[in-house]
């Protein structure tokens, strides 16, 4: 599509030698580096400060396709792991406040669901959210009871609030 046109473009006419984990490259940036460049977005820092999880599009063979998965990185030591391995992207991560858990958006399952993980316990990823349509921008509550997040249960996107402990949704606007 046109982001692999633009990137293989703008590859062609930098000069740049930084490689993908960060060293130095042997050789100038040729069409193929576009396989092994990651493009890094949707950071959220957690509330202690101590943790960054972020979204990084990166080529998966044998897919052959670019694809976001979520990450984390320890602010302090620098040490990053993979939390999602799955071929749908996933994006717009946020931290609950206590930063046990995460709720971010996956198109694991062809259209957008909301999930929230735990990526220090051994637990399953919980479905917050998998309504036909849209199901997006997840947002804690200072006390992590709730989620806002947006919903297009009805045809419609809306601003709703999910209980977590009761898993019931009030919706807040009507459009």
């Amino acid at each position: 599509g046109l982001w692999q046109v633009l990137s293989v473009l703008v590859l062609a006419v930098l000069p740049g030698r930084v490689g993908a984990a960060g060293g130095l490259r042997e050789h100038s940036i040729e069409p193929e580096d576009y396989f092994s460049i990651g493009v890094i977005t949707d950071c959220a820092l957690s509330a202690d400060g101590a943790l960054v999880a972020y979204t990084e599009n990166r080529w998966e063979p044998p897919a052959e396709e670019r694809n976001l998965d979520l990450w984390v990185v320890d602010r302090r030591t620098g040490t990053r792991r993979r939390l999602t391995f799955e071929r749908g992207s996933d994006a717009s991560p946020v931290w609950s406040p206590d930063t046990r858990s995460l709720a971010f958006t996956s198109y694991m399952r062809g259209y957008p669901y909301l999930y929230r993980m735990f990526p220090f316990e051994n637990r399953q990823a919980q479905v917050l959210a998998g309504f036909l349509g849209i199901n997006t921008s997840p947002a804690f509550s200072p006390d992590g009871r709730w989620v806002a997040l947006t919903l297009s249960r009805d045809g419609n996107p809306e601003v709703y609030v999910l209980n977590l402990a009761s898993g019931a949704f009030r919706r807040l606007t009507t459009y």
